[in-house]
Order: structure tokens, then C-alpha cells, then sequence
């Protein structure tokens, strides 16, 4: 099975930024540099995004603590930062981090 990973090269040249938006409900058109933070009630439920490898995926991420897997995000100075790292397990098969908008690729 092949995997479709951005080389190494160009990793460092076209890094990947990030912005984010709250929203209250999943997006219907989606932009390729905006991660969506889905909060219909009290608390954020999910990020979505179009996944950075290029192969123009949709990429949602739980936030919800009661449910596996789980992701959780902080936002410091207008940036997003997504914790633990983000591995497609299937697709593309990306394994990345975002951390303060960049996406930072595992090796």
C-alpha cells in the first residue's frame, strides 16, 4: 500500500499554515487553510479541516472526552496547537502535528 507523503524537501519549504474559526455546526464548503472548531453547545465537539498532504480529505478530529480517540486543542496568541498527533489510518495515511498553525510532518 503506498503512502502519499509530502518529501522532505518541501516540507520545509511550503509549510503548511493553519487558521482557525468557530463555527456551530459542520461546514459545507471548506477552506484548504482553516481548521473549523465545531461547538454546537457548551463545549467544542469537533475539528475539521482539509487534510494537508494534499489529497483534499476531510478530516475530522473528536473532542469529546467520553468517546475514542480524542483529540484536544489550545489556541495561544490567535494560533491553534492539536494534541496527540494527527495518523490516518486510512487514505492518505498522513502523520502530522499541528502545532501554533504549522504542520509539522513525523518522520
Amino acid at each position: 500500500m503506498s503512502k502519499t507523503l509530502v518529501p522532505k524537501f518541501f516540507q520545509k519549504l511550503f509549510r503548511k499554515k493553519y487558521h482557525y474559526r468557530n463555527i456551530d455546526d459542520i461546514p459545507t464548503t471548506d477552506k484548504e487553510n482553516i481548521i473549523y472548531v465545531v461547538q454546537e453547545g457548551a463545549e467544542p465537539e469537533t475539528l475539521v479541516f482539509i487534510c494537508p498532504c494534499g489529497c483534499q480529505d476531510l478530516v475530522y478530529l473528536n473532542l469529546l472526552r467520553d468517546a475514542y480517540p480524542c483529540w484536544t486543542f489550545k489556541i495561544e496568541r490567535r494560533k491553534i496547537s492539536i494534541f496527540p498527533s494527527i495518523l490516518r489510518k486510512k487514505g492518505c495515511r498522513s502523520h502530522y502535528w499541528i502545532k501554533k498553525g504549522i504542520v509539522i510532518w513525523a518522520k
